[in-house]
């Protein structure tokens, strides 16, 4: 019986490293963009891309007019950004 125990906080305690990992890595990741960003002086891109995912799909639309790409916010209907369309990341709609 103690070894079916011993097995499972053996499991558990691999788990909880695979969980520490992950979450080192993508804080590592995260600040390796962020000083990126800062030694080119362009954290206003982060911070204009942290404030458009709190918007959320549901405020936001999508318009291509030609070779661009725009985000337009619904209810006052502004144009956020505008992107040539080769550039634009794939934009998921709910």
């Amino acid at each position: 019986m103690q070894s079916l125990s011993f097995q499972l906080s053996l499991l558990q305690l691999r788990i909880l490293t695979l969980i520490f990992l992950l979450q080192n890595w993508y804080c590592t990741l995260r600040n390796i963009v962020k000083r990126c960003y800062q030694h080119y002086d362009c954290t206003y891109v982060l911070d204009f891309c942290r404030k458009l995912t709190l918007l959320g799909n549901k405020n936001l639309y999508y318009r291509e007019i030609g070779d661009r790409t725009e985000v337009i916010e619904r209810l006052t209907n502004r144009l956020l950004v505008s992107v040539k369309s080769k550039n634009k990341v794939c934009m998921f709609l709910d």
